[in-house]
């Protein structure tokens, strides 16, 4: 075995690329490219998710060379990483699908009957964001027009969600324990017409929609980026996410909503007024958060972060994280901006209440890029808190973006590093004008298309009425 093996065994995912590195500087052929991928990929997971930073340009340039030779990687890892941009992720969801790429079994797809037949297929119908999103939907479909079956390979937590998901489907449907294939059969035999994946990639069931049990077949909502997968028909998405000339980065034809793409929920529960020192917050302190996952930040937002701090002295940076490690790597990268790490302040994870009121807390929220904040955008909107975010060419980083868009904040949207940096110092300089935004966001709140569940069903009744009828219309 060698060296690197061995600490790739043990779990020293960035020894074991450096030991490969060195291994390649000696002999270009001394250790095998699948092994040398292995400990690049792992080493970057390991990475981002510790917010270790040390290597992160270095373990990004060899996985991007691995995907261009033909190797995938995939999960949300990809879209948070900036040298892995949309180009990139569509070859190495290619390279993914391709060996997972069933024959398609001989099914007969027949015309829609009375209702129109929709099946989704996902591990989520549950307390997690997808279901959190688009149940307030699914309750809101015209069931006189439409049966919505829900094939479910996750877990019941027995919580309040998981019950309103299994009043809210005509169906939910377990296939935990049948193969892809059985699956299919399963699926078609219910007599679907459109099935929506609601996943990623890694852990997603593509090769059951690779046999094709659905005469359109569409991904949607849950993985920010295209499947790459031939059997996929369309990505959902609207006019921002995905522009007309960034098509050619998706292996899916665009089915396009009014709006923003994202659905939500109406029914989601208010945000409470709680005392910033319930949180261990200074009642006089500017308070700047983001409560995304670790490895959606990067050491050049982090810089650009710092540099905020710097300007005012009152500044705090709120972040989640209840893991020692990331917490001493964040203050370390602080420190070497220049920045007390006394200055950042962490949060556990909480209940959607309590998480609702941390947003409320803060003064303004900073989004992450590439992979921006989603969910989390739309709660900090829903609370009244205003999103600075970026966009980029990925879906990932243009969802903050088009959210923004949806509730008239479009000036809160940002092309470039620089225009970020500018756009927040500009309104975290001007109280008055953050105040506003949260006015309006909290007084209209009801009246807002972007929280309005029964109006985006109807535009998904619409969009997939007209994929129906444009299928069959082909014969």
């Amino acid at each position: 075995m060698t060296r690197a093996r061995e600490l790739l065994a043990a779990g020293r995912h960035l020894d074991a690329f450096e030991a490969t590195e060195q291994a390649a500087a000696r002999d270009a052929d001394a250790e095998p490219p699948t092994l040398q991928f292995e400990a690049a990929w792992k080493a970057l997971y390991d990475s981002v998710n510790r917010c270790d930073w040390r290597r992160h340009e270095d373990l990004q340039r060899s996985v991007v060379a691995h995907i261009s030779r033909g190797r995938a990687f995939v999960g949300e890892t990809t879209l948070a990483s900036p040298l892995l941009d949309a180009r990139t992720q569509l070859a190495t969801a290619r390279n993914y699908y391709r060996p997972h790429a069933a024959t398609p079994q001989a099914f007969v797809h027949r015309p829609p009957g009375a209702r129109i037949r929709i099946g989704l297929v996902g591990a989520d119908f549950h307390q997690q964001a997808t279901a959190y999103l688009l149940t307030g939907v699914i309750e809101q479909f015209d069931r006189r027009r439409f049966e919505l079956i829900a094939y479910d390979y996750g877990k019941d937590d027995g919580g309040a969600l998981r019950r309103r998901c299994q009043a809210a489907y005509d169906r939910l449907v377990p296939i935990h324990d049948l193969s892809d294939r059985d699956a299919a059969s399963l699926i078609h035999g219910d007599g679907i017409d459109v099935l929506l994946h609601l996943r990623g990639l890694a852990n997603g069931r593509i090769g059951l929609f690779a046999h094709r049990p659905a005469a359109i077949q569409i991904h949607y909502l849950y993985y920010p980026g295209t499947s790459g997968a031939a059997c996929m028909d369309y990505i959902v998405a609207d006019d921002y996410v995905i522009p007309p000339d960034h098509e050619s980065f998706y292996a899916e034809r665009v089915l396009r909503l009014p709006g923003c793409y994202q659905p939500n929920d109406s029914r989601r529960a208010l945000p409470s007024a709680r005392d910033r020192a319930s949180f261990g917050l200074p009642a006089d302190a500017v308070v700047l958060g983001n409560f995304g996952q670790h490895y959606k930040l990067t050491p050049e937002l982090f810089a650009a972060w710092c540099g905020l701090l710097a300007a005012d002295a009152s500044r705090l940076l709120w972040l989640l994280g209840d893991d020692a490690a990331v917490q001493a790597n964040l203050r370390r990268a602080a420190e070497a901006h220049g920045i007390s790490g006394e200055r950042l302040v962490f949060s556990p994870p909480l209940g959607a209440s309590d998480h609702l009121a941390r947003l409320r807390a803060c003064d303004l929220l900073l989004d992450t890029f590439p992979y921006g904040g989603h969910t989390l955008t739309s709660d900090a909107l829903w609370a009244g808190t205003p999103v600075v975010t970026r966009s980029g060419d990925s879906f990932a980083s243009r969802v903050a973006g088009s959210l923004l868009r949806a509730v008239g904040l479009e000036q809160l949207v940002a092309r470039s590093a620089e225009e970020y940096r500018h756009i927040a110092e500009t309104l975290l300089r001007d109280r008055p004008r953050r105040e506003a935004i949260r006015g309006t966001l909290t007084t209209q709140r009801h009246q807002l298309a972007l929280f309005d569940s029964a109006a985006y069903a109807r535009k998904l009744e619409a969009a997939l009425l007209g994929v129906v009828a444009a299928r069959w219309q082909q014969g």
